[in-house]
């Protein structure tokens, strides 16, 4: 191993941080819509209805909350 490597090693370096948000989290529910675009029709699927399933209510993809858990 590298002195690098073992440095990442040593401080639990993780490229990615995995920030507790709602999109992120287990209780995080979306439906799903399918739109057609452009001129030759390809279908773009976006996601609507936002809602955490622990207290049902509307959330934002940012947003976080005591209650996260990890999916």
């Amino acid at each position: 191993m590298s002195k690098q490597s073992e440095a990442k090693k040593l401080q639990g370096y993780t490229p990615k941080a995995v920030l507790p948000v709602c999109a992120n989290c287990a209780s995080f529910k979306f439906d799903l819509t399918a739109e057609l675009v452009g001129v030759f029709g390809d279908k773009y699927q976006r996601e609507v209805n936002l809602r955490c399933a622990a207290g049902e209510f509307a959330v934002k993809k940012m947003g976080t909350c005591a209650n996260f858990s990890l999916k």
